[in-house]
C-alpha cells in the first residue's frame, strides 16, 4: 500500500475538518457551493464524483478497453 491508501483515514478527517473550518470562517460558502448547479445537479458534487471514479476508471483492463469500441455508452455516461 502506498502513503496515500495507507493514511485514506486520516486525510478524510482531515478534509472533513477543514471543510467544518471553512464553513465557519467564510460566510455564505454554503449558499454559494449550493447555488453552482444545473438544473438541479449540483456542479462541485458531481465533480468529485468524478474525482473519486477516476482511480477506480485507470484500473481499466486492455482487454476491456477493447470492447469499449463496440460500446462505448457506458463510459460517456460515466
Amino acid at each position: 500500500m502506498n502513503k496515500f491508501e495507507k493514511y485514506l483515514a486520516l486525510w478524510v478527517a482531515l478534509c472533513m475538518v477543514a471543510g467544518v473550518i471553512l464553513s465557519q470562517t467564510v460566510p455564505g460558502i454554503g449558499e454559494t457551493i449550493d447555488s453552482w448547479q444545473i438544473r438541479g445537479i449540483s456542479i462541485p458534487i458531481g465533480v468529485c464524483l468524478f474525482l473519486m471514479m477516476y482511480p477506480a476508471l485507470l484500473n481499466l483492463q486492455v482487454s476491456e478497453l477493447k470492447k469499449l469500441k463496440d460500446n462505448p455508452k457506458p463510459i460517456i455516461m460515466t
